[in-house]
């Protein structure tokens, strides 16, 4: 039997280390999906642990920081002068 060849060196990052960096980003899982083309459920089951993807996440650990803050538009974000 001949052994498989991994690459020790390589850091493998946890689903849970992809949902870190995605708040120092400034990435909703929406919008990072959309950012990295993968379609939201995927996204969701990723990182949610349900389904595993070492692309996907090295992918999200790679994310530049966003240029728009996150919650800063759509229903969600706070209204000016609304408490």
């Amino acid at each position: 039997m001949i052994p498989r060849n991994t690459q020790e060196s390589e850091t493998q990052f946890s689903a849970e280390d992809a949902r870190k960096n995605l708040l120092e980003k400034d990435y909703s899982w929406r919008r990072a999906a959309d950012a990295l083309g993968y379609s939201h459920s995927h996204f969701f089951k990723v990182l949610s642990g349900i389904h595993s993807s070492n692309t996907l996440i090295t992918a999200v650990m790679q994310l530049k920081k966003s240029s728009v803050p996150y919650r800063t538009g759509g229903f969600a974000s706070k209204k000016k002068g609304a408490k």
